[in-house]
């Protein structure tokens, strides 16, 4: 990284620890692919500063999804070389707070600030609206998942934890 202080808001890094992706909000995103020595510039939306508010990466670090907090979700399915924009809520702006990625790739989910959670099962190539507490914006502060995507676990802000141990297929309430 050039020398500057930065507003690190999220980062994520593969099970090898080799591909490491970070937010810098109202900046850019930073990639490392062996494992922190050299960084680069990701550019998924231009040569622009934005407010990168999340970011996620798959445990085979593959696959890279990163979104801006008041804008678009962007896909990576080849370490950060290419990147496109993820539209799971069609082209549409939104505030993107979080998100995370399965063992490969394989399942994505996004929350949005006062909105809702996307799912794609297929890396990205589609995405559903999946509903832990009904059909209702809330604060979502954060997702993860498990290797395989069939636990999830996602929180609003505040108060309360949502789990799924199908895929997204129903949740239940918890903590």
């Amino acid at each position: 990284f050039p020398v500057t202080i930065r507003q690190w808001l999220s980062v994520d890094i593969s099970a090898d620890g080799q591909v490491i992706l970070a937010a810098d909000y109202a900046a850019r995103l930073w990639l490392s692919t062996d494992g922190g020595v050299v960084w680069s510039e990701a550019r998924p939306a231009g040569n622009n500063n934005y407010n990168w508010q999340t970011v996620a990466v798959s445990s085979d670090g593959n696959v890279l999804l990163a979104g801006i907090s008041t804008g678009r979700l962007w896909l990576s399915t080849n370490k950060g070389v290419s990147w496109s924009e993820a539209r799971p809520a069609g082209a549409t702006d939104l505030a993107w707070s979080c998100c995370c990625a399965d063992d490969d790739g394989s399942v994505l989910l996004a929350g949005v600030t006062n909105g809702r959670l996307y799912i794609s099962k297929n890396k990205g190539s589609s995405w559903s609206e999946t509903r832990p507490v009904g059909n209702v914006n809330k604060f979502w502060s954060f997702v993860s998942c498990n290797l395989d995507g069939s636990i999830i676990i996602a929180g609003i802000n505040p108060y309360r934890l949502y789990l799924t141990t199908d895929g997204a297929a129903h949740w239940a309430e918890t903590g």
